[in-house]
């Protein structure tokens, strides 16, 4: 009896138990990562930001006229893929189409003062021909009856044929000099509707040429983006619009390039040939490489109200992404700029800021350190560990 109570005193209730098995089962275990400083060749990077864009583009606008107001006639869908000789837009040609008809109008009406001139001409001529010939044949009898000697014929009637063969030669002459002086009109009146027959042909030829650039087509593959207006909204059929701004821009979609910006701060370290990666929240982790292809001349304002001065480039890939990447991406750009011989680097992660001093905590303790470039993920250490530590991550 007296065990038994013994036993029961010191019995431990079997719930209890399974409690405390349950609680030293689930406890999570934290275990820290560390990483190991090690003396390495490191690349030295820059960060930037760019956006995927098209490497081929075709912007097409109002072709070159006379008028500034015009009104489109057809205008291809936002977002349509087109081919070569698609018909993207076409502007409306009515008034145009009345000055063509008015100015063949005019070419006839010139054409028919040609033909009307010819046969009214060579009636003049075969009248000008007889009347010549007649005051020719005049002078001939004239002259010959002058050639009569003196004395044959009386004085009074000698000087009348000498008078008479002096008029008559002047009729002939004045008969040549006016046959001289209506050809000359002829030609010249000739000449004049000549002109107006060639610039009407010219006015006809330069207004169908400017009708038939009223149909623009496409030269290249992709889509299409139809253009805004003078107050940003996008373009539709019967729209006036007018040289200057473009109507439809077609973009090679199969064909991507990157166009970034980089801080004036490292805008003198890119250089053409660089390797640069790209990444991007859709890229789910993987990194896309490519190389400047275009560095900008000069920095530039981001924008115009914008005070960051920016540096322009361009990444071309190495291979063909654009079944992953789409247009107008925004994606983040590390180019590689420059290679640290036996530097020492810690993770971004690693980093711990006190008092905006940067860190790292070791096996010890926080450590201050001095950092120098970034290396992709990493920060080149220019003090503050020694190879083989280990920082906490």
């Amino acid at each position: 009896m007296k065990e038994t109570q013994e036993n029961n005193h010191l019995r431990i209730p079997t719930s209890f138990l399974l409690i405390g098995v349950c609680v030293s089962l689930t406890s999570p275990v934290i275990a820290a990562k560390w990483f190991e400083v090690e003396q390495e060749d490191r690349v030295v990077t820059v960060g930037a930001t760019g956006t995927v864009e098209s490497a081929n583009e075709l912007s097409v606008g109002v072709p070159a006229t006379d008028s500034w107001r015009l009104r489109l006639g057809e205008l291809v869908e936002e977002g349509t893929r087109v081919r070569k000789g698609t018909t993207l837009f076409s502007i409306e040609s009515s008034s145009q189409q009345r000055d063509l008809e008015q100015l063949e109008g005019q070419l006839q009406v010139r054409k028919g003062e040609v033909e009307t001139n010819k046969e009214r001409n060579l009636q003049v001529i075969e009248q000008e021909k007889l009347d010549l010939a007649n005051l020719e044949s005049e002078a001939d009898k004239a002259n010959r009856r002058a050639e009569l000697p003196a004395s044959v014929v009386p004085g009074i009637e000698y000087k009348k044929l000498v008078e008479q063969k002096r008029l008559a030669n002047i009729l002939y002459q004045r008969g040549l000099t006016r046959k001289e002086m209506s050809e000359r009109s002829r030609e010249l009146e000739k000449e004049a509707l000549d002109r107006q027959i060639k610039r009407l042909e010219a006015d006809i030829e330069q207004r169908k040429q400017e009708m038939a650039s009223f149909t623009v087509r496409s030269t290249i593959e992709g889509l299409a983006i139809v253009g805004v207006g003078w107050q940003g909204e996008k373009l539709q059929t019967g729209d006036r619009v007018g040289p200057g701004r473009p109507v439809v821009t077609v973009v090679d979609d199969s064909n991507i390039l990157v166009r970034g910006v980089v801080r004036e701060q490292a805008a003198a370290r890119l250089a053409v040939g660089q390797r640069a990666i790209v990444e991007s929240d859709a890229l789910a982790g993987s990194e896309l490489v490519g190389k400047l292809t275009s560095v900008g001349n000069t920095v530039r304002r981001k924008s115009q109200r914008s005070p960051i001065m920016v540096r322009d480039f361009t990444v071309e890939f190495d291979e063909d992404y654009s079944h992953i990447l789409d247009l107008k991406t925004s994606v983040h750009v590390i180019i590689e700029v420059d290679v640290q011989e036996g530097a020492l680097a810690v993770p971004k992660e690693a980093l711990v800021y006190r008092e905006g001093k940067p860190g790292v905590v070791t096996s010890r303790e926080w450590t201050p350190v001095e950092l120098g470039n970034a290396s992709g993920s990493f920060f080149i250490v220019l003090g503050g560990l020694n190879a083989g530590d280990k920082v906490r991550l």
